[in-house]
């Protein structure tokens, strides 16, 4: 007897205003976020958060039966992610736009690797940026090492000020 035949699975992320909603979204409903040392920091990321989302579009897909996931974000320009790691390693790859991490600039065509736990954090270039990500699987843990994570919040309502045209951002 010969082993069952796994079907074939598509999808598309061309326009992430066009998904279905269960692919909108990053799936987050079994992720434990830690790293906290105070509830003020908690808030910060909280309050950030929100404020990014608006400009943020993001799809996932799951394939459960491989354990493999792959992530699409869209970042407006001028957003940024906090220090931070992943329980598990992840791959992206920069479709459009750019990232700066540290003094490295990832373009079109080129990615990363982040290991498990390894804390990392980029800014969005002035062009916006798509990424993919691929992972074994749905993020389970995301820990924040950002020690300043008001300091972040005040950068992402300065960057959401300026996407928004009130101001310059300051």
């Amino acid at each position: 007897m010969s082993p069952a035949r796994r079907k074939r699975e598509f999808f598309s992320a061309r326009n992430l205003d066009d998904l279905p909603d269960e692919a909108k979204g990053a799936k987050v409903e079994n992720v434990t976020i830690t790293g906290f040392k105070t509830d003020e920091e908690r808030d910060s990321l909280r309050r950030g958060s929100a404020l990014v989302a608006r400009h943020m579009k993001t799809a996932s897909f799951d394939f459960e039966d491989t354990g493999m996931h792959i992530g699409i974000f869209e970042w407006a320009a001028g957003l940024s992610t906090p220090l931070h790691s992943h329980s598990d390693d992840c791959v992206y790859y920069v479709e459009r736009g750019s990232l700066l991490m540290g003094n490295r600039e990832i373009g079109p065509g080129e990615g990363f690797l982040t290991r498990k736990n390894e804390p990392y954090a980029f800014v969005v270039g002035p062009d916006g940026a798509r990424i993919i990500e691929f992972t074994t699987g749905p993020r389970r843990d995301v820990t924040f090492h950002d020690r300043l994570m008001t300091a972040w919040e005040e950068r992402m309502q300065q960057a959401v000020a300026k996407i928004e045209g009130q101001g310059d951002g300051r």
